[in-house]
């Protein structure tokens, strides 16, 4: 008798600890909102990008919330344009971005979230030679909400990023010094599926 309630206990356990915890893959485009200061001789032309990843979501028992952390690759793309010569290059930056995000599931498939991510720049870089990037800290902090809805496996989200600022600063032949936000708002619309 004692094994059978062990096992039993075992097996609610084991399915209630199961029940609480849910992974998966994601990704998705991007539309980079930065901003640059210090000249009026560029112009902005910001670009869709993408992101991938993973996620992992652990539910709180009882009050029905959850909190998801979703560790991704983040690709943004803006163009730069010379008032003067009219010249654009292209300006890439690769990072890696940890959101952690307080949620609420409700209606049995719609959800709302938010919480802060932080980003870590990989790599910056401009298509033009003549052109060099410092990067004053590699390291930023900012914020997203979203709303999403689950299909069975499939979650589909709808997400803003507001970032505090990661100042850049670009230094050329044509451009001088310019401060570049590369740490501005974005616009984030993804796909996941839940194992």
């Amino acid at each position: 008798m004692k094994k059978i309630l062990l096992i039993a206990i075992m097996f609610v356990t084991y399915n209630v600890a199961d029940a609480q915890i849910a992974y998966g893959i994601k990704g998705g485009l991007n539309y980079n909102l930065a901003d640059i200061s210090g000249t009026s001789d560029l112009k902005v032309d910001n670009k869709a990008g993408f992101h991938v990843g993973g996620f992992l979501r652990v539910k709180i028992p009882i009050v029905g919330l959850y909190v998801q952390a979703e560790p991704t690759y983040t690709k943004l793309n803006t163009e730069l344009t010379s008032a003067i010569s009219g010249e654009a290059t292209n300006l890439g930056t690769n990072r890696f971005d940890l959101p952690v995000l307080l949620g609420w599931k409700m209606l049995g498939m719609l959800r709302i979230y938010g919480g802060p991510v932080l980003s870590w720049n990989l790599r910056s870089k401009v298509d033009q030679s003549d052109i060099d990037l410092v990067t004053e800290d590699n390291y930023s902090m900012g914020g997203q909400f979203g709303v999403g809805v689950e299909l069975g496996s499939i979650m589909l989200d709808a997400r803003y990023e507001a970032g505090i600022s990661h100042a850049m600063k670009m230094t050329g032949t044509d451009t001088g010094d310019v401060n570049f936000d590369n740490r501005g708002s974005q616009i984030i619309l993804g796909v996941a599926y839940k194992f």
